[in-house]
């Protein structure tokens, strides 16, 4: 015999029985449509982010494509520079590769892929969500999280460097100092003039403002308190003044024109030049276009560059240069040193005792700190890094001053891949240790049993 609910003296009120077989269950219809109502949506959307950033299949998929864009981009270099192959494979987020099609007759037909910057903040991504938020972290993986944790830190800090980072070089001569450092791959335009009180006073067209001139643009300069307005014309990433002749059509200033060379392999040897055309402020005649040439000077034309213009009765000096940057110290080189192989002029080791000075007030002062550098011991000074690359002139019989050329980094980073690696490291010794410690108790439980 059965009893219900209702005549069940003993049942507390809001509780019964279970559900016997064959009875209806009473469900609750207005929760069931708030569970699965539009509040979970959200929730959905979060579920399917961390599935499919977080797979397996994505890891893939960026490792195979990373495996092209090498491949690609190491071929590429073999029509063009290594810097442009970089910057157009590696520091890109898409790349158009053209791909030849043989017998159609030169037709190129543009593939698009993703490039190196996309690839690594997928990556990024991937081990973030997969490695870190979708992994039950307990004591069996947590070596696993950490060396997560330090591929992560590593590619964080390869980012903040692409972003932030300053590569350069400086050269200084023994007895002599210098400050400031000169970029590999950007080029600018310095205007400067001495004040009455005898100092220099410079404007400079950065780099940002040159890039995307090709060979027929120009662009217009002005600057308030400068008495005339400049026009960049045909500026050219490498290029050689040369004398011209009776058959030359191209742009003739003074005798020479501007030749388009090819460019260098490495793109420290390329020699940037650009025409100019100034003009004054108040609406007068251009003076005739010159010549900016970053070598120094003309084939054959016994005039070395700057270029001078006076307004106003104000001498102005023109240059085109690579990119100029300012060390918050002073590097005075006292004495340089070079080790060769015996019969050889290759060098063993070379190394350069430095006097560095704080800057104040844009000169050195103080009596300096001595400080040397070597090959493998470079300098670290307030996000700077120096490190001894080169030196000359490189003659054995030469008994003249030396020059070293220190290449020098800024970058915010610079201690961290140390850092993540050491993290890496850590990771994988406790995830092997933990491995291993398992294996040795598997074995132990074989031998007792």
């Amino acid at each position: 015999m059965t009893t219900s609910p209702e005549n069940c003296p003993d049942t507390p009120e809001g509780e019964r029985p279970p559900d016997e077989p064959g009875k209806g269950v009473q469900v609750n219809l207005a929760l069931e449509a708030t569970v699965t109502g539009a509040e979970s949506i959200p929730a959905l959307l979060w579920q399917g982010f961390l599935k499919i950033f977080g797979s397996f299949h994505l890891c893939f998929g960026i490792l195979l494509f990373m495996g092209l864009i090498t491949y690609l981009g190491t071929r590429a270099q073999a029509h063009m520079s290594l810097f442009d192959a970089q910057v157009k494979y590696f520091d890109s987020w898409f790349v158009i590769h053209h791909v030849d099609l043989p017998g159609v007759g030169g037709f190129q037909p543009g593939l698009p892929l993703p490039g190196g910057m996309l690839l690594m903040g997928l990556l990024m991504l991937n081990l973030m969500v997969g490695g870190l938020m979708r992994i039950r972290i307990s004591k069996r993986n947590v070596g696993v999280v950490i060396t997560h944790l330090g591929v992560i830190l590593l590619l964080v800090a390869g980012f903040i460097r692409y972003a932030m980072g300053v590569e350069g070089a400086i050269l200084v001569w023994e007895g002599g100092n210098s400050s400031q450092f000169e970029t590999y791959h950007t080029w600018e335009i310095s205007i400067s003039t001495r004040t009455p009180e005898g100092k220099v006073k410079r404007w400079v067209i950065p780099w940002g403002d040159l890039a995307d001139l090709g060979p027929t643009d120009s662009r217009l300069f002005r600057r308030d308190e400068l008495p005339f307005e400049m026009e960049v014309l045909t500026f050219l990433p490498n290029a050689q003044p040369r004398r011209a002749g009776r058959s030359t059509t191209a742009q003739i200033v003074d005798g020479f024109f501007l030749v388009r060379r090819r460019l260098e392999k490495k793109n420290e040897q390329n020699q940037a030049g650009c025409y100019l055309r100034l003009m004054t402020s108040k609406g007068g005649d251009a003076i005739p276009e010159a010549i900016l040439f970053a070598g120094g000077s003309r084939d054959d034309a016994g005039e070395v560059y700057p270029f001078t213009a006076t307004f106003e009765g104000q001498a102005y000096e023109f240059r085109l240069r690579r990119e100029t940057h300012r060390l918050p110290f002073n590097i005075e080189l006292a004495d340089f040193r070079a080790i060769y192989y015996p019969r050889t002029m290759m060098p063993q080791a070379y190394e350069s005792d430095v006097i560095v000075r704080e800057m104040v007030d844009g000169e050195p002062r103080g009596e300096g700190v001595p400080v040397n550098i070597s090959m493998n011991r470079p300098l670290r000074k307030e996000g700077y890094a120096l490190y001894q690359s080169s030196f000359g002139p490189q003659q054995r019989d030469y008994n003249g001053p030396m020059y070293s050329v220190f290449s020098v980094a800024k970058n915010p980073t610079d201690q961290v891949p140390l850092i993540a690696c050491l993290i890496i490291a850590l990771g994988m010794l406790l995830h092997f240790t933990q491995k291993f410690s398992k294996w040795v108790k598997k074995e132990q439980r074989k031998w007792t049993a």
